[in-house]
């Protein structure tokens, strides 16, 4: 008794079958997709950067090109409407939150480091006797004064 070497030629054709439909499919799927026009429409801005970038005649960051279209779109708005970053966005939940990592307190940029606004009641600026109004200089071995007002006030969060 012999086999017959039909039966894997036929797995063989109907696998090729089924793989000619997938890719049939999945190039309909992508024209399909590619002919919405918010698609198209999401793509003007970034090309738009790129063109600049390319053409001007000093080097320019593509990231800051569109950055800054994008806030010259929300001053376009309201004084209420604005852009948050993902930092923005986790010091805001922070505030809101009513939780913090750090000593307790907000602080704004001050020529000789970080002028405290205001501490947090019972955290440990409170309870190291730190007020409103007193000047961070240093965190541990770090001189705050001059530094990005980012880069400080990170010196100061932690456990």
């Amino acid at each position: 008794m012999t086999s017959s070497p039909l039966p894997g030629r036929r797995i063989v054709l109907v696998s090729a079958i089924l793989a000619f439909i997938l890719i049939l499919m999945s190039g309909g799927m992508a024209l399909y997709v590619m002919s919405d026009p918010g698609l198209k429409d999401a793509f003007i801005l970034p090309n738009v950067a790129l063109q600049i970038q390319r053409a001007y005649v000093e080097p320019l960051d593509a990231d800051k090109l569109i950055a800054a279209a994008r806030n010259g779109m929300f001053e376009r708005l309201d004084r209420y409407s604005y852009y948050i970053d993902k930092r923005g966005w986790e010091k805001l939940d922070e505030e809101l939150s009513g939780g913090y990592v750090g000593i307790g307190v907000s602080v704004v940029q001050h020529d000789l480091g970080l002028m405290v606004l205001d501490v947090r009641e019972k955290g440990p600026a409170a309870t190291a006797g730190i007020w409103s109004g007193d000047i961070i200089t240093k965190a541990g071995s770090l001189d705050l004064k001059g530094l990005d007002p980012d880069v400080a006030s990170n010196a100061l969060r932690g456990p």
